[in-house]
C-alpha cells in the first residue's frame, strides 16, 4: 500500500511539472494570439522641416499627400508651387483647394516610391516671394513573409499526452492489482488509495491545455481590430499625435516663445462708472407729471443731443393752492383794470395833471399787467427737461402720465467711448506703484489711464479710478463688474502666452501643449503669474523657441 501512495504522489508531480510543457508545445506555436492585436500598418511618412517650413508627406495608394504649414505658427502654406526629386526623377505637385494638400501622382516617380528601401527627396517650396529647399527621407518596408501553415495539433502534445495516458494505465493497474491483493486484508486501505487515485486524475484533468482547437483555429470568434495607428490619439507618455489634416480641421496654431522681462500685475475686481465731464443726470426742479416731448419720451440706448428736449413736467398743486393761486390772480386784474382807467384819465388831464403822476400811474398798470402773467404762467408752464450732454440714454424711468417728485432721476445719459473705472485695492501701497493698467474685452486689451486714488476707504478698501477711452468701450454698460489687470513698476522673467493657451490637466494643474514635432504635441507643466488679462506670463515650465498652441489648444486636450 505504501508503494502505491509513494507512486501515486509521483505521477501528480510529474503532472504538475509537464502540464506547462504540454500546454505550450499544443498551442504556442500554431499562431495562437489572443492579447493585443498588432498596430495596424501606417502609411510610410516623411517629415522636412526648415527655418520657415515644414513638411509632411503621406505615400498612399495613389499619390503622395503632402501637407505644408509655418514652421513657428502652423498657419498652412496653400496655392504655393511645390516640386519634388529623388534619385534623379522629377515631378510636380498640385494643390487640392477643397483638401489643402499637394499631391505627386506622376506614376515613375510613385513607383519610384514605393519600391521598398530608404529614398531621399528633395522639395523645392516657391510661396510667393519665398523660396526654400527642403529635404528629408522615405522609408518604405518590404513585404512582410507569409507566415507558414500551422499544422495540426503538435506531435509534442500527442507524445507527451501519450506519455501521461501510459503511466496513467499503469498506475490503474498497478493500483488494482494491488487492491485486489490487500482487498481482504484491509479495505479501508484501499479506498484511500482509490481516493488519491481520484484526486491524481483530477488534477491531470485540470491541468489539461485546449491544445485540440489547433489547426483552424476554431474559436468562434475573431480577434478584436487594431486601432487606426495614423489617426489623432493619446500615447501612453501623455503626448498627442494628431496628423496635419486633423491639425486644419482644429485649426491649430502656434506661438514661438521668447523670454523677456515683464511688469508684474496684479488682478483687481472693478465697476464701469459715468464719467462726470462727458455724462449726466435728468432731474426735475417740481414735482409733477410726465408729458411727451415732440419726439416722444426717449427709450434707452438713443442718441441724444446737448440741449435737445427729453420731455415736460406738468407741475401739479394741491386744490387749496390753486384756489389761492386763482383768487389772487382774481385781484390782480381788478386792481390793473382800475390802473388802466387812472391813466386813461389822466391823460385826458395831462394839460394840467403833472407829467410825473402819469408815468407813476402807466407803471403802477404795467407791473399789474406782469404780475398777473407771472402768475398765470405759473399755474400752466410746463418744466422742459433738456439733455446736459451729448450721448446715449442709458437708462430711463418715466412713462407718460407718471408723477415724479422733485429731484428723482429720470434720465442718465452717458458718453460708451469715454467711461471711468472704478477699482478697489485692498493694498494701500498700491496706488503709488502703479505703472500701468489694461482691461480685457473680447480679446481686446484696453488701455486704462490712472486718475487718482481715493483718501476714504470704501468696503475695507481703497478706490482706484482709471479713465477708458475706445470704441472697445460700447459693450459696456454702467455698473458693469470687471476684473481689471494693474501693472506695477516691478518686473518679473519669464514668457508671455495667451491665456487660451493655458489649459487644466486631470489632477488640476495648469499645463500648455508644445509642438514636439511636426505631427506630436506635449503637455508641459507650467506657472503663471497675471500680465494684462489677454497674456500671462510662464515663470517656470517653458524655455525659449518653445511653440505653444494658442488655437485648438482646448480640442487638443480634450483627445484621449
Amino acid at each position: 500500500m505504501m508503494q502505491v501512495t509513494h507512486f501515486l504522489a509521483a505521477l501528480r508531480l510529474a503532472a504538475v511539472l509537464l502540464a506547462p510543457g504540454f500546454a505550450w508545445a499544443a498551442g504556442g506555436d500554431q499562431g495562437h494570439d489572443h492579447g493585443e492585436a498588432a498596430p495596424a500598418a501606417t502609411a510610410p511618412v516623411i517629415t522636412a522641416t526648415s527655418g520657415s517650413f515644414e513638411l509632411v508627406g503621406r505615400l498612399k495608394a495613389g499619390e503622395l499627400s503632402i501637407h505644408i504649414d509655418r514652421a513657428d505658427t502652423n498657419a498652412p502654406v496653400l496655392d504655393a508651387q511645390l516640386g519634388l526629386e529623388s534619385d534623379g526623377r522629377r515631378a510636380s505637385a498640385t494643390f487640392h483647394a477643397d483638401q489643402g494638400d499637394y499631391a505627386v501622382d506622376d506614376a515613375a516617380m510613385l513607383a519610384h516610391l514605393k519600391t521598398p528601401g530608404v529614398k531621399a527627396l528633395v522639395f523645392t517650396l516657391v510661396a510667393g516671394e519665398e523660396r526654400e529647399l527642403l529635404s528629408g527621407e522615405l522609408d518604405v518596408p518590404g513585404e512582410a513573409p507569409a507566415d507558414a501553415a500551422a499544422p495540426g495539433p503538435a506531435w509534442t502534445a500527442v507524445a507527451g499526452w501519450g506519455a501521461v495516458a501510459l503511466a496513467a494505465i499503469a498506475a490503474l493497474a498497478l493500483a488494482r492489482r494491488r487492491l485486489n491483493a490487500a482487498r481482504a486484508a484491509h479495505r479501508e486501505g484501499r479506498m484511500r488509495a482509490l481516493r488519491r487515485l481520484g484526486a491524481t486524475m483530477l488534477v491531470l484533468a485540470m491541468l489539461a491545455p485546449p491544445a485540440w482547437a489547433g489547426g483552424d483555429h476554431g474559436h468562434g470568434h475573431d480577434a478584436p481590430a487594431a486601432p487606426d495607428a495614423s489617426g489623432p490619439q493619446r500615447r501612453p507618455d501623455g503626448s498627442v499625435f494628431l496628423p496635419k489634416p486633423a491639425q486644419r480641421q482644429l485649426g491649430v496654431r502656434t506661438l514661438p516663445t521668447v523670454v523677456a522681462e515683464w511688469p508684474r500685475a496684479v488682478e483687481l475686481n472693478a465697476r464701469v462708472a459715468m464719467d462726470p465731464n462727458a455724462g449726466g443726470q435728468v432731474q426735475p426742479l417740481n414735482a409733477g407729471r410726465i408729458e411727451p416731448g415732440p419726439r416722444g419720451l426717449p427709450e434707452p440706448g438713443q442718441a441724444v443731443r446737448k440741449g435737445e428736449l427729453l420731455a415736460y413736467v406738468l407741475p401739479s398743486a394741491a386744490a387749496l393752492e390753486r384756489a389761492s393761486q386763482a383768487a389772487q390772480l382774481a385781484e390782480l386784474r381788478a386792481a390793473q383794470a382800475l390802473a388802466d382807467k387812472r391813466v386813461a384819465r389822466l391823460r385826458e388831464l395831462a394839460d394840467t395833471v403833472p407829467r410825473k403822476d402819469i408815468e407813476a400811474a402807466e407803471s403802477e398798470a404795467l407791473s399789474l399787467a406782469e404780475r398777473i402773467a407771472a402768475l398765470g404762467g405759473g399755474l400752466a408752464t410746463r418744466e422742459a427737461l433738456l439733455a446736459p450732454v451729448s450721448g446715449v440714454i442709458a437708462s430711463a424711468h418715466v412713462v407718460a402720465g407718471q408723477v415724479v417728485d422733485a429731484r428723482e432721476l429720470l434720465f442718465e445719459i452717458v458718453d460708451p467711448a469715454r467711461l471711468r473705472i472704478e477699482a478697489l485695492a485692498y493694498d494701500a501701497a498700491l496706488a503709488a506703484d502703479i505703472g500701468s493698467a489694461t482691461l480685457a474685452l473680447g480679446g481686446q486689451r484696453v488701455p486704462l489711464a490712472f486718475v487718482g486714488a481715493a483718501r476714504s476707504l470704501r468696503e475695507q478698501a481703497l478706490p482706484l479710478v482709471f479713465r477708458a477711452e475706445g470704441e472697445a468701450l460700447s459693450a459696456l454698460a454702467v455698473g458693469q463688474p470687471l476684473r481689471i489687470h494693474v501693472q506695477t513698476r516691478s518686473t518679473l522673467k519669464g514668457i508671455a502666452v495667451p491665456v487660451a493657451a493655458l489649459l487644466k490637466n486631470p489632477v488640476n494643474q495648469t499645463i500648455v501643449w508644445v509642438k514636439a514635432a511636426p505631427e506630436r504635441f506635449e503637455p508641459r507643466i507650467v506657472t503663471v503669474e497675471p500680465l494684462d488679462g489677454v497674456r500671462a506670463v510662464v515663470t517656470s515650465g517653458l524655455a525659449a523657441g518653445d511653440r505653444v498652441a494658442t488655437q485648438g489648444a482646448t480640442l487638443i486636450n480634450q483627445l484621449r
